[in-house]
């Protein structure tokens, strides 16, 4: 154990036991492994929740642009005609078309159709539930990716998890994080870290996806349902970074994914890129000593990324702070605490 380490491990002495079973968190500092601890119980494979849209819906979206095969400019319904909302696609992406947060699909969908059914169902409800008019500030929203994902199925005519696949076999050398099509474990439940104790499938759920409408959707979704190990996010965070800092691979363009990670509008709208959270002031997830050009992401059941490209500096943090119920809130306090805590040892070095 290192020193940054050890310093660390002290610090979360601090933390309130209720804060989460548990937490892993990976440090890296100019693409260098500098920290690898854990608190608390662990698992190998969390629920990574909404990690899933910077993971795998953006990156297909910096690739689409890349191949010409889609123009954010251009209204969405040129290439999904189906929806009747007069929006462009990098509103979706910036979470500024003036959708809802979340609606409760998971109860409007068949339970007994074949999964291409349901999307269809899908389909018909957010036409219904498509607004008229955008909204003043930006406003967070799963609909926004569901509806990007639809657009990825049908420029590339492929299903989202074949085109997780693509991603997947083109950029990761092991299978560490993954969608489990049909809610089925790829792996023995008892390594998948445990969420939350779900009111309506009355179980606790343990190897299959917390978010109601990616579990409705047969586990895959382009808003929800990756699930993944601390080493496999860490292995898309590298890969991310080197495609930021221009060593090119084939499967992305450095321009363009420097492009996805800058402020889309002003701070009094809303902290977004196209697709990335952005640091909001004096209440951001990743603390006080990040950048302003940082970006990142969380996910609800307790994980988050998040990239500071002035100091070069990754943190990785996966938890499974909603087990046994959603309403502990500790650990969203506790989370901006361990990026200070991990900036300010860094300070001393």
């Amino acid at each position: 154990m290192n020193k940054l380490e050890k310093s660390l491990q002290k610090k979360f002495e601090l933390l309130s036991p209720q804060t989460a079973p548990g937490f892993l968190l990976q440090v890296y500092q100019k693409g260098q492994k500098i920290c690898d601890v854990k608190w608390g119980k662990t698992w190998q494979y969390y629920d990574l929740a909404s990690l899933t849209k910077i993971f795998f819906t953006v990156p297909w979206f910096i690739r689409a642009v890349h191949l010409n095969q889609i123009d954010l400019f251009k209204q969405y319904s040129k290439y999904v005609p189906w929806y009747p909302h007069s929006i462009v696609t990098k509103d979706l992406l910036s979470h500024s078309a003036g959708n809802d947060w979340w609606q409760p699909f998971y109860k409007m969908l068949p339970s007994d159709a074949m999964t291409e059914e349901k999307k269809t169902s899908l389909k018909l409800k957010l036409r219904e539930m498509a607004p008229s008019t955008k909204k003043d500030k930006a406003v967070y929203s799963d609909i926004d990716f569901l509806l990007l994902g639809f657009l990825l199925e049908t420029v590339f005519e492929k299903t989202w998890h074949e085109l997780w696949s693509e991603m997947q076999s083109a950029v990761f050398k092991k299978e560490e994080i993954f969608f489990q099509p049909f809610n089925k474990s790829r792996f023995p439940i008892e390594k998948y870290a445990p969420t939350e104790n779900c009111p309506w499938r009355r179980r606790i759920l343990q190897g299959e996806v917390h978010d109601e409408n990616a579990w409705a959707l047969d586990g895959v979704a382009p808003h929800a349902g990756l699930f993944g190990s601390v080493n496999g996010v860490s292995e898309w965070a590298l890969w991310f970074r080197n495609e930021f800092y221009g060593k090119k691979s084939p499967w992305l363009e450095p321009a363009l994914v420097k492009k996805f990670t800058e402020r889309c509008f002003p701070a009094t709208k809303g902290d977004w890129s196209l697709g990335f959270m952005l640091p909001t002031e004096g209440n951001a997830s990743c603390g006080k000593y990040f950048s302003p050009l940082s970006f990142g992401h969380t996910g609800f059941t307790g994980t988050s990324f998040w990239m500071d490209p002035e100091k070069d500096l990754m943190v990785i943090l996966l938890s499974n702070r909603i087990h046994p119920t959603r309403n502990n809130e500790l650990f969203k306090k506790a989370r901006p605490q361990i990026h200070d805590w991990v900036c300010e040892e860094l300070g001393k070095m």
